[in-house]
């Protein structure tokens, strides 16, 4: 009979130590999908998060990028500007003597009637005054680097020299042109 409640106790025991590792069993499989739905959870939002910031990184490099090349581009742009103006100069400057003669006539009509004072020129320029001004009696110097001319008088100075000329058909319409490229 003792051994019968032994028996009864052992296997009740064992029915309760069986309950407890089927909890245990149990909890720690809950634990175990908590833990997974949890990690993936995060996972998840880590690779949202990189993801993000990947793209933020990407589109502000890009748009560095776009700005260097359109930095690149303008500059370009003032660099083939600034080549025209200069062959233009060189153009003038190379200019067959009839042809230079009358651009030099054009530019000396622009003149005021009455001109007392001296005319600076360029080599060629003050040949071409010598001859077209030689009745106005105007002192004419042959001193300039470069070819047109500034007149100097007591109440005028008019600047003639073809960079000048250049320099100030670039800014009259230099605007336009950006306009137009840009």
């Amino acid at each position: 009979m003792l051994d019968n409640i032994f028996q009864a106790i052992d296997k009740r025991a064992d029915e309760e130590i069986q309950k407890i590792l089927q909890e245990k069993e149990k909890a720690l499989l809950d634990l175990e999908k908590k833990h997974r739905a949890s990690f993936q959870s995060r996972r998840e939002s880590e690779k949202k998060f990189l993801k993000e910031q990947t793209e933020k990184e990407i589109e502000e490099f890009k748009q560095k990028k776009d700005l260097d090349i359109n930095f690149k581009l303008q500059e370009e742009k003032q660099k083939t500007i600034k080549k025209v103006y200069e062959k233009a100069a060189k153009t003038i400057s190379e200019l067959k003597d009839r042809k230079f003669e009358g651009l030099i006539k054009k530019l000396a009509r622009l003149l005021p009637e009455k001109l007392n004072g001296e005319i600076r020129a360029g080599r060629r320029t003050a040949s071409v005054l010598e001859k077209i001004l030689a009745e106005r009696n105007v002192l004419i110097k042959d001193d300039l680097k470069e070819e047109g001319f500034i007149v100097h008088s007591d109440t005028l100075e008019i600047d003639m020299r073809i960079p000048q000329l250049l320099k100030e058909l670039e800014e009259k319409i230099n605007p336009e042109v950006v306009k137009i490229l840009f």
